[in-house]
């Protein structure tokens, strides 16, 4: 198997963070730039944290406390939205689903 392909422990505090604002710059070289940051954290790591995305603190907060409502649902609550939208893997995945 290829070693590159297996999971492994990743601190969040080593997650890459990209500032993503230079995305909306009219300078080419600034959103290329950006741009392969991206890329490169996507095929290093995996995962990447984001800075100055411009989503309202405000709608962050709602988010996490809908999504802390949801998950403190039982669990027959949430396995009844499981897979209903989408057979691809959208709505709810119990853990190890």
């Amino acid at each position: 198997m290829n070693q590159s392909l297996c999971a492994r422990h990743l601190e969040a505090a080593a997650l890459p963070l990209i500032d993503i604002a230079g995305l909306l710059s009219p300078d080419l070289a600034e959103r290329t730039a950006v741009a392969e940051r991206i890329g490169a954290a996507c095929r290093e790591v995996g995962f990447f944290c984001v800075a100055n995305h411009g989503v309202d603190p405000a709608l962050q907060q709602a988010v996490f406390e809908q999504a802390q409502d949801f998950f403190a649902q039982p669990e027959a609550s949430k396995r009844a939205l499981d897979k209903v939208f989408s057979k691809a893997n959208r709505g709810y995945e119990p853990l190890r689903g």
